[in-house]
């Protein structure tokens, strides 16, 4: 049987991790003001620079990125509900998790096991530079490689066929994913974050300094406005870039309802593994197509289109899976 002092500690616990878990959510939220403003900003400049058929009117612009059509989509309506639980409780939450049980100190490891090594890199500047571009490519990798695998494997796409069957794009969809997803997701950045890292952190003999640690922060910011312009009907193209970065209209095509282009685009926010691996598709110009799961579960048959259906649906794909009944 428990000792008295067993629940009030355990309330304690709790409490802590609840409190750890909302502390930088004011600072999200501002920062997510920010970078909505960012997207418009982008947006206007896009739209006048680029938008067949323009009309030279600041109001015209702003109606062009905010279209009412699209944000009163059934599934756009999906979108704008889970945003916010997505934000207040859903990311925190997987973050907090994540953090708590699956962050390695591969360096530290390494050295207990097979001892210190000799440092390498002298210069501050590029101890600095060379940690921060480890971690982000290694980061980035796992992003594409969870990504991958949650097309691959059947019970995953199970979970992740709710951020495809979006039929419309627009700055909401950036976080439209099952919670699961965003503890999938965060392991495997997290995780190869850690071991890619970790192991530059061995074999040069440095430790991580602080510099990195925040430049990856303020990185991570910005990348929120990527993901935004990702996430919009806005086809913004990088050029030649593109085989470097996963432009928006890259990652804009991953979520064609054509099954040709499902298993293109992985990528974060490179689109150099793509490259790599043979999975890159950049589209023509004004290249046509619908955005959804597939032609069968379009419109009347979008099986996401309530937001009760968009968390528990998974689950009963599973099922027909596990017991060998056709699903797509």
């Amino acid at each position: 049987m428990a000792s008295p002092d067993t629940l009030p500690a355990l309330k304690t616990l709790a409490s802590g991790w609840l409190k750890a878990m909302y502390a930088g959510l004011p600072d999200a939220l501002v920062n997510d003001g920010w970078m909505l403003a960012a997207f418009t900003v982008t947006g206007i400049a896009f739209y006048f620079a680029f938008e067949p058929g323009r009309r030279i009117s600041l109001l015209a612009a702003l109606r062009h990125i905010f279209r009412r059509d699209l944000f009163r989509h059934p599934t756009s309506r999906v979108d704008i509900l889970h945003f916010f639980l997505a934000v207040g409780l859903w990311i925190p939450l997987m973050g907090a998790l994540v953090t708590a049980f699956l962050i390695v100190d591969v360096r530290n490891l390494m050295v207990a096991q097979f001892g210190p090594r000799p440092a390498l890199m002298q210069a501050g500047w590029l101890i600095a530079a060379a940690q921060f571009l480890v971690i982000f490519v290694s980061r980035d990798f796992g992003t594409y490689v969870g990504h991958v695998l949650l097309h691959k494997v059947p019970l995953l796409w199970s979970i992740h066929r709710t951020h495809h069957s979006a039929e419309v794009l627009t700055f909401f969809t950036s976080t439209r994913a099952h919670p699961l997803e965003y503890l999938h997701a965060q392991a495997f950045m997290a995780l190869f974050g850690a071991l890619g890292g970790g192991l530059f952190l061995y074999l040069t003999g440095t430790t991580l300094l602080a510099t990195p640690v925040v430049v990856l922060a303020i990185v991570g910011i910005f990348l929120e406005l990527f993901g935004l312009a990702q996430h919009s009907h806005l086809p913004i193209s990088f050029g030649k870039l593109n085989y470097i970065l996963l432009a928006p209209m890259l990652h804009q095509l991953h979520h064609s309802a054509e099954l040709r282009h499902r298993d293109r685009n992985y990528g974060g926010q490179l689109s150099v593994f793509d490259w790599i691996f043979g999975t890159i598709y950049v589209p023509q110009e004004r290249e046509a197509y619908r955005w959804g799961l597939n032609e069968d579960e379009l419109g009347d048959s979008n099986p996401h289109v309530r937001l009760r259906d968009f968390y528990f649906e998974p689950a009963s794909h599973a099922w027909r899976l596990l017991t060998r009944r056709g699903t797509r």
